[in-house]
């Protein structure tokens, strides 16, 4: 999706399917059985998340907490108030809802720092979660 308005960044949305899915993105019969989507912003893409996370019954926490994790994703997106630093050794995100960082083998092999911007006209971006180390903000994840 591709808003109109100046500094707002592109926000991408993808359906997963487990690996061993044939080439088809669309997730019908068979291949539904562990159903995701991957949301990323800017151009290029830097990746914002990937709910669920995990298809294990471990791992699954019900439909509110992924709703919740989708909702807060893309308001910070659309609202303005998201920010991600990504470097060869680790991420840091930031939000009105809080922060989270890690590291892995995952990570870009280039630094890339990017901001969102509002894209409704005459908006204001809810208020960022101060900087500083996850231990320091009750809203923080570290990863």
């Amino acid at each position: 999706l591709r808003p109109r308005r100046p500094g707002a960044q592109p926000l991408i949305l993808a359906r997963t399917a487990p690996d061993d899915a044939e080439a088809s993105p669309d997730l019908v019969g068979e291949e539904a059985r562990i159903p995701g989507l991957i949301i990323g912003i800017g151009e290029p893409v830097v990746l914002v998340s990937t709910v669920p996370d995990c298809g294990c019954d471990a791992c699954d926490s019900g439909s509110q907490d992924l709703l919740e994790e989708l909702d807060r994703a893309l308001l910070s997106i659309v609202d303005g108030s998201f920010e991600v630093t990504r470097t060869p050794h680790g991420y840091s995100t930031r939000t009105s809802f809080g922060t989270e960082s890690g590291s892995g083998a995952d990570d870009p092999a280039v630094s890339r720092e990017l901001t969102s911007g509002p894209w409704a006209e005459n908006w204001t971006p809810r208020p960022r979660s101060p900087r500083g180390s996850a231990a320091s903000d009750p809203g923080a994840r570290e990863i």
